[in-house]
């Protein structure tokens, strides 16, 4: 069986439907963009702290500012 498409009607981009899923629901776990307040951020990789701590990166989609919570 084949993976179900979506295109977001926010930024037109073409997602599986899991994915689509779990960006659309970052709102829900309370991410905000700190430059510019925007609850429409998806995951965006992570980030390595000199620490060995690891960092889940966000990028906001109204603002394109890169970020991570700490």
């Amino acid at each position: 069986m084949g993976r179900k498409i979506v295109n977001c009607p926010h930024c037109g981009k073409i997602l599986s439907e899991d994915v689509w899923k779990e960006e659309s629901s970052m709102s829900q776990k309370g991410v905000n963009c700190p430059q510019c307040g925007s609850q429409r951020v998806y995951k965006d990789g992570f980030r390595n702290t000199s620490s060995g701590e690891r960092l889940q990166r966000y990028l906001c989609r109204e603002c394109a500012y890169r970020f991570s919570r700490w």
